[in-house]
């Protein structure tokens, strides 16, 4: 939800609703985070508990640097070098969020099968 929020907000505004957004993206992953540790090391083999739990953070970092390699490709594609207003920044934008529904997509699938797998 949140990032079709930004779709939205991020070129429009107001700056509160970008807040709200903001506040739903990042209470949504951090109240998952516990519950994500927990099932993995609960599917996990017992002899690999900790090696997996200690890995963890590690796989969310390597997600948030492609992720920022990413959206980096996609705004300079976009524009963003060139941009110099509000008005020609409203499309870099509006590319940055849209890019992000795909890998939203797959994740709500992934998280589909990660919580019904046994």
């Amino acid at each position: 939800l949140s990032i079709g929020g930004f779709v939205y907000a991020i070129p429009q505004g107001p700056v509160w609703l970008i807040a709200v957004f903001a506040t739903l993206e990042g209470g949504g992953f951090g109240l998952a985070w516990t519950f994500i540790l927990r099932r993995v090391t609960t599917l996990a083999n017992p002899d690999e508990a900790q090696r997996i739990a200690g890995a963890m953070p590690t796989v969310q970092r390597l997600g948030y640097a492609l992720g920022a390699a990413y959206i980096g490709i996609i705004a300079n594609a976009s524009g963003f070098a060139v941009a110099d207003t509000a008005a020609t920044m409203a499309p870099v934008a509006n590319a940055v969020f849209l890019a992000c529904f795909p890998f939203a997509a797959l994740a709500l699938v992934s998280m589909v099968r990660f919580v019904r797998s046994n």
